[in-house]
């Protein structure tokens, strides 16, 4: 959080709300290391779409 509003401070708001909305795709695979448990299929699929419509809004 410290790190978001630091970006806020001195970045452009719409790319900061972006890339840190896609937080949580990246804890998945940290989740997955730290429970040893596979997250569900969805949540992944979840994870892809939300990539796929970063990537849109970027370019």
């Amino acid at each position: 959080m410290t790190l978001i509003l630091f970006a806020l401070q001195t970045g452009n708001v719409g790319m900061v709300a972006l890339l840190s909305s896609t937080t949580p795709i990246m804890v998945l695979p940290l989740l997955w290391i730290y429970t040893k448990q596979r997250p569900n299929k969805y949540a992944w699929l979840g994870a892809v779409f939300a990539v796929i419509g970063t990537s849109i809004l970027v370019s």
